[in-house]
């Protein structure tokens, strides 16, 4: 068991590299989108831009841990795609805010919007498949039940209708 955990730890740590790598290319690649389609930016901007991606990709790795992304155990892909999208939303929000608060107004608003769509498919995509592989990796888990009668079969069928065992349940009552 302290090997499992031990290997979960490391997920974790791996998934919030990527995760402030995915939030920083995101930020980089809005940036040179509207660089192609509207022309240049100035230099002060991209100063005060490339200054502020550390705050927010910290930010946004909180926001994640606080809507429970990193928890894989018990999340369903909705669940995970719908922490993302909320992730994403507050930290669109706090990124005009801090561009606000840092008198540097270093964002235009549409290298926001284009950074808070690819982070949206990138963060779900990420973590979708890191659910998935996690999923491959540990296969059905069995579980044992101990009761009598209809108790039992009420207590089994909880956990069935619950996230617990959703994907790969299997009952078997002797």
């Amino acid at each position: 068991m302290r090997d499992r955990s031990r290997w979960y730890g490391l997920f974790k740590a791996f998934s919030a590299i990527a995760d402030a790598a995915i939030i920083f290319i995101c930020a980089y690649l809005a940036l040179v989108l509207r660089i192609n389609i509207n022309g240049n930016i100035s230099e002060g901007n991209l100063e005060d831009m490339i200054a502020v991606l550390p705050f927010i990709c910290l930010i946004g790795l909180g926001l994640l841990y606080i809507y429970g992304v990193y928890d894989m155990q018990k999340r369903s892909r909705f669940d995970i795609i719908y922490s993302v999208i909320l992730t994403v939303f507050f930290l669109t929000v706090i990124t005009m805010a801090l561009s606000f608060f840092m008198r540097s107004f270093a964002f235009p608003r549409s290298i926001i919007l284009i950074s808070a769509a690819l982070q949206a498919v990138a963060l779900s995509a990420w973590h979708v498949l890191a659910l998935h592989i996690g999923q491959k990796l540990h296969g059905r888990q069995p579980v044992l039940i101990v009761g009598h009668g209809a108790s039992m079969r009420s207590v089994a069928e909880k956990i069935n209708g619950g996230t617990l065992l959703r994907n790969n349940a299997q009952l078997r009552f002797g």
